[in-house]
């Protein structure tokens, strides 16, 4: 199936302290993958080299079925693997509805099209009743479905979404979640969605991808991630009999 990211046996060094460490990862189209681990598990280092914001030391990274590893992060953009960070990075004088329809237009939408479009998919993440505001005078939470709503413009394959949770309270991150639900069926995207929120991540992931000490701990849907004990030792602190838990 050629339908999809694929890192292969992906490493990376700095300075000779290994990040990675022979790390496989596939995100389908269609689906939503979750990738967890505790901190300096190296979770933002795979998204960097999924992105091409990291060259890897070791491994190759495909899409579709072309191998994409010494791309540029613009020409993976262009060839449908979209990301966004942790900051959102609106253009806050101008309008929620043109900063979408830029997204559009960069995505090769057509000028005359890109503001219906837009508006389009304000509606799928409830922001119309902001479209003729200047983005920056949006609240928090919305905010960060505005970022999220641009890069769907683009018309991406597949999304990476950093943290996209971060700071958002339990009415904010129920507004996301049901976004993110959505997205796979209506957009035909594969998303992938690092998160420390763990309701959101048990709660719209398909998959979950575990990583500790920069290799992969486990793959899985959420309940046998969640079952998984070498899981709960790591991510939760959870510690075997006789055993001190990380971090504890």
């Amino acid at each position: 199936m050629n339908d999809a990211v694929r890192a292969e046996g992906v490493g990376v060094s700095f300075q000779g302290v290994r990040a990675l460490d022979a790390v496989d990862l596939e995100l389908r189209r269609g689906e939503i993958l979750g990738l967890i681990g505790p901190n300096g598990a190296g979770k933002t280092t795979l998204v960097n080299t999924l992105s091409g914001y990291q060259t890897p030391t070791t491994g190759r990274i495909h899409v579709d079925g072309r191998d994409v590893t010494r791309w540029s992060p613009e020409r993976r953009a262009r060839a449908g693997l979209v990301r966004t960070f942790q900051a959102v990075r609106l253009f806050p004088e101008l309008s929620v509805l043109d900063n979408v329809a830029l997204g559009v237009l960069a995505g090769g939408g057509r000028r005359k099209a890109a503001r219906a479009e837009a508006m389009d998919l304000l509606a799928t993440a409830r922001l119309e009743q902001w479209a003729h505001h200047a983005a920056a005078s949006m609240p928090y939470g919305a905010e960060r479905r505005l970022g999220i709503m641009r890069a769907l413009a683009t018309r991406p394959h597949y999304l990476l979404l950093d943290e996209p949770a971060a700071g958002l309270n339990d009415r904010e991150t129920d507004e996301l979640t049901a976004v993110l639900e959505r997205m796979p069926a209506e957009h035909g995207v594969g998303l992938l969605v690092i998160e420390h929120d763990m309701k959101l991540i048990m709660g719209v992931c398909h998959r979950i991808h575990v990583l500790d000490y920069g290799r992969t701990l486990a793959v899985g849907s959420p309940s046998e991630v969640r079952a998984d004990p070498a899981v709960r030792r790591a991510y939760y602190g959870e510690a075997e009999e006789g055993n001190h838990a990380r971090g504890a």
